[in-house]
């Protein structure tokens, strides 16, 4: 089940849709509590823009890259405070900059 992205607004809709979960699913996955559980990722997924045309193809993975920003958000840490179970803090903060500013979050 995938949604295009249609704006901000329905973007923002749609997070507090995907945020509203299951506790006894959540307790299941105890690396961080403010992953994603794959339910919420697969509504959210389709809303990530699309990789670039040309160049390299994405290294990372984009539900790594969302679950730090959820992290970062939750804990209200600096950038440079992300464990290390995630993507480098400067490749998460460059696709958070880069959706901010296309207001995709």
């Amino acid at each position: 089940m995938s949604e295009k992205y249609e704006g901000p607004r329905n973007c923002i809709l749609s997070l507090e849709k995907i945020l509203k979960y299951d506790r006894v699913t959540r307790a299941m996955n105890p690396s961080y509590p403010s992953n994603l559980i794959s339910e919420q990722w697969e509504l959210l997924s389709g809303l990530i823009p699309a990789p670039k045309t040309g160049g390299r193809k994405r290294s990372v993975d984009m539900q790594a890259i969302v679950n730090a920003i959820l992290y970062i958000l939750c804990a209200g840490c600096a950038w440079r405070m992300l464990p290390n179970d995630f993507p480098n803090w400067k490749t998460v903060y460059h696709y958070f900059r880069r959706w901010q500013t296309g207001y995709v979050i």
